[in-house]
């Protein structure tokens, strides 16, 4: 019997006790899965017949297998979604959904860290995200581990204007609690040009 069970690395588990089980057998194996690279995208996109799209789909998606489906150009075989120059910033719209799903497969805080690093002039610094949130810097430094392994957050910020706007303006206003339940308020969009 094969039993796969997927996880989040940067979501802490509802229950330890649990995944410890789950890992500590002889036979259990952890399998990282990566970010798409570039040949892996080209190649998604030969299969589909859209070899010309591979820099748009790359680019867009950040190599997120996510992302990638969402976007307008599809790469699935027999694809009939038109051709856009850009992915949809629309809020209802496919990648729009795909966008707003990483934060929350990226831990508790995830979706303040995401709207703090997305801020104009902002940076993606945790130390600059612990000063616009007030999360517990343990948390901030989860949510942008997370938010990078996602390709949605780069050493600068939110850097593709598209996910840039969902980001900001799609993501659930809720307020998320750190671990030590305090409740992290949204970041004034005035203080995102503080350094």
């Amino acid at each position: 019997m094969l039993l796969v069970v997927a996880g989040t690395v940067h979501h802490e588990s509802g229950d330890p006790a649990f995944t410890a089980g789950l890992t500590s057998g002889p036979a259990s194996r952890r399998v990282r899965l990566e970010r798409l690279g570039r040949a892996e995208v080209t190649a998604l996109a030969e299969r589909a017949g859209r070899r010309e799209h591979t820099a748009f789909l790359h680019e867009s998606s950040g190599g997120n297998p996510l992302l990638l489906h969402a976007l307008p150009t599809a790469t699935e075989p027999g694809a009939t979604r038109p051709v856009s120059p850009h992915p949809s910033a629309d809020l209802d719209s496919p990648f729009a959904r795909a966008v707003r799903a990483c934060p929350h497969r990226a831990g508790a805080t995830a979706a303040a860290v995401a709207r703090a690093a997305a801020l104009p002039d902002g940076t993606a610094a945790p130390e600059h995200i612990v000063q616009l949130t007030g999360i517990a810097p343990a948390a901030v430094r989860q949510g942008v581990a997370g938010l990078h392994a996602a390709g949605l957050l780069s050493a600068t910020g939110v850097p593709r204007p598209a996910v840039r706007a969902v980001v900001l303006g799609g993501l659930s206003p809720a307020r998320p609690s750190t671990p030590g339940g305090v409740t992290a308020a949204p970041a004034p969009a005035g203080l995102g040009r503080a350094r």
